[in-house]
């Protein structure tokens, strides 16, 4: 609802209300103008105001306190509209200079951020098992499928043992799965770099891959497209989150990522994977459908966190890192393979 006629001014400064009753509420000034400010508190709070209530609003100044009187206009839900009593140039200053001393402050209390790292780190965590799980259940009725699809006994065959190979593998997927991905997790909550696999880091550093055995090249290379196709799909609301993380991590800007990415989940993949005696045919098979199941979940995982993490968009930037270089993307079209050593 806006009923301002001057311009917004997005923000996130924490603050006090003080009702007619006298009692206190914390909140926080969501946006505001040189007439009047919209405040959110919480959910939980029940705060009993109405329409026309004159109530003093408490801010701090570098250190100085900041006592307004403002009256309702609207209440609606856990926010209300409020009109600054006495506004002028000098307090409207004040307010602006207010804001930008939370921007630089990150605009999070150590409350919020504690809550918002708590709710990532048990998404994360159901996020691992769901997609895990629903792969087994699909690339188990994809290889069936194709089992009664095939066109001779030793093509059947090789898709019913495959077939049984994961299911007896159950277990162990699934452990080395959701392990990889606590442990990026745990990494992230401790403000440390994200884990990379050999293969990552020799591909990072630009050497030559060379000497990578051939099984080990032809897993990396599913793995990348995997990622990448994964990247492309889910690029805007990838980029959200991100951001987002960045802003609740209290790692060295060089050390942010997110334990959630594409990258991450399509590596844990592949490692859970590595070990299975598979053709590449059905390794084709598992890539192509953790690639569908990880996209359709993390889609929804991504919408999810945007939504609760609320961070107000005039705050959600990444933190500039020293002397960061952008990789240039990978194109398959021009890559030139290295010349690869079966053992």
């Amino acid at each position: 609802m806006d009923k301002r006629e001057h311009p917004r001014f997005e923000s996130h400064v924490e603050a006090k209300l003080i009702s007619t009753d006298g009692s206190s509420y914390a909140c926080h000034v969501a946006d505001f103008s040189q007439e009047g400010l919209h405040i959110f508190w919480a959910k939980d709070d029940d705060f009993p105001i109405k329409a026309k209530d004159t109530l003093q609003l408490y801010l701090t100044i570098e250190d100085d306190p900041l006592n307004l009187s403002v009256c309702c206009l609207y209440q609606e839900g856990n926010g209300a509209g409020f009109k600054l009593t006495h506004p002028d140039n000098e307090l409207f200053l004040k307010l602006q200079s207010l804001n930008q001393a939370s921007r630089n402050h990150g605009a999070l209390s150590n409350e919020k951020r504690s809550q918002y790292k708590d709710l990532f780190e048990q998404r994360v965590k159901e996020s691992s098992q769901g997609i895990i799980k629903q792969w087994h259940s699909e690339v188990l009725e994809e290889l069936f499928s194709n089992a009664n699809k095939a066109l001779n006994n030793a093509e059947q065959q090789a898709f019913i043992s495959a077939e049984q190979l994961i299911k007896t593998s159950t277990k162990k997927i699934q452990h080395k799965f959701i392990g990889s991905i606590a442990e990026q997790l745990t990494c992230w909550l401790e403000g440390k770099p994200q884990i990379t696999s050999e293969v990552e880091r020799t591909e990072h550093e630009n050497q030559s891959l060379s000497l990578v055995q051939q099984d080990d090249f032809e897993d990396w290379l599913l793995s990348k497209v995997t990622s990448t196709h994964l990247q492309s799909r889910l690029s805007h609301a990838s980029f959200e989150v991100r951001q987002l993380l960045d802003m609740i991590s209290e790692a060295k800007p060089e050390n942010c990522f997110n334990p959630l990415s594409a990258n991450v989940i399509t590596e844990a993949f592949r490692g859970a994977i590595e070990e299975l005696a598979i053709d590449n045919q059905i390794r084709q098979i598992a890539f192509d459908t953790f690639e569908q199941v990880a996209g359709h979940q993390l889609q929804a995982v991504y919408q999810w966190l945007i939504k609760q993490i609320d961070i107000p968009l005039a705050f959600r930037h990444r933190r500039p890192t020293q002397s960061a270089r952008r990789p240039s993307p990978v194109s398959y079209t021009h890559l030139t393979l290295p010349t690869i050593y079966s053992v």
